[in-house]
């Protein structure tokens, strides 16, 4: 009967032991995987952080987006994103966990490119159609870079432009 006992006992101890092993791996995985869960207010994603932090990351928000209804907010283990949309274009900002402004994307249907890179583009790749224009605002930059989705029959390109040059990302054929 004692040797029953110990035999249990042994079990139930290798059993909790590979729940905490497996429970210890998954936590690390979800740090590493990214996005912290949260509803998505300033006040729920911000939990965990400094008071002052979330002071920098309120006023440079409302500051540069001005009345912007229902903003998504969600820490990751390199920032801070907050999803919204304005003027009916959905819009990324990303910010340090420091609360500093890294760059903000806006995803646009179509073209909309400032006519110069317009004129460029169509210069190179004459017969392709843009299906979405992405510009990003850096921080550390006044000019704007832009990622074209674009397509001509079955093909398709990922463009980068960045003053005036222009780079093919991804290339291939639906």
């Amino acid at each position: 009967m004692n040797f029953l006992w110990i035999s249990l006992s042994t079990l139930a101890v290798m059993i909790s032991g590979t729940l905490i092993m497996l429970l210890i791996r998954r936590s690390d995985r979800q740090k590493k995987v990214g996005p912290v869960p949260s509803s998505g207010t300033l006040q729920d994603a911000a939990k965990n952080l400094d008071h002052r932090i979330m002071l920098k990351l309120s006023h440079h928000f409302d500051s540069n987006f001005i009345n912007i209804y229902r903003p998504f907010w969600q820490i990751a283990n390199e920032g801070i994103a907050v999803k919204f949309t304005m003027h009916n274009t959905p819009h990324l900002v990303y910010y340090t966990l420091d609360g500093e402004w890294k760059h903000t994307l806006r995803s646009y249907n179509g073209e909309v490119l400032p006519n110069a890179i317009s004129k460029l583009v169509r210069n190179k790749f004459e017969l392709y159609a843009i299906s979405c224009t992405e510009e990003i605002v850096f921080s550390d930059s006044e000019v704007k870079t832009y990622i074209l989705h674009m397509h001509k029959g079955n093909k398709y390109k990922e463009v980068f432009i960045e003053n005036n040059e222009m780079i093919v990302m991804n290339e291939k054929e639906l």
